[in-house]
């Protein structure tokens, strides 16, 4: 997981450029100029957010794609198999 404290993420919209002020596992805290905001990691990675350092949005970029092989894995038990998905993400 990347350890975005006290790091530099750009909103997509309105909010502009933030700090990270908390992270867990699942979800981070960004203080903007107007406006504090709580985001799902890596998810809001997607569409919300971008990492200012480029190393730092490599590592983002790996738990985003981990973190989609595991909700297409639990959406389809049946048909997919988590450790070939994540076979795959390796390769």
């Amino acid at each position: 997981m990347a350890d975005l404290l006290n790091k530099k993420v750009k909103h997509s919209g309105k909010f502009g450029v933030g700090t990270v002020i908390e992270q867990d596992d699942t979800s981070i805290t960004v203080e903007f100029p107007l406006k504090t905001c709580k985001f799902q990691y890596p998810a809001a990675f997607e569409k919300f957010l971008t990492v200012e350092d480029s190393a730092l949005a490599d590592v983002v970029n790996a738990d985003l794609a981990a973190f989609f092989i595991q909700e297409i894995a639990k959406r389809n038990p049946d048909v997919l198999d988590y450790d070939f998905l994540k076979f795959l993400l390796v390769k």
